[in-house]
């Protein structure tokens, strides 16, 4: 599931899809990630979310960024 800065939502991966908590696989996005922001990527199994992590996308191509990732 990935969450844009103004709190839309779109599944990436269906569910029942993933086999393992890493995914290595190509998404289409349209333009889902094309607004400037920080922008959240979770990882659910059920209704329980099992990893996190975050990316900022600049709002323009000379603007320096610094992101971090985490877990919950």
């Amino acid at each position: 599931m990935a969450s844009a800065p103004d709190g839309a939502e779109r599944v990436l991966v269906p569910r029942g899809r993933a086999t393992s908590r890493e995914i290595r696989t190509s998404v289409r996005t349209g333009d889902f990630f094309s607004r400037a922001g920080e922008y959240r990527v979770s990882l659910r199994q059920g209704e329980s979310t099992i990893g996190v992590g975050g990316f900022t996308v600049a709002p323009d191509e000379g603007s320096a960024i610094v992101n971090t990732c985490g877990a919950p």
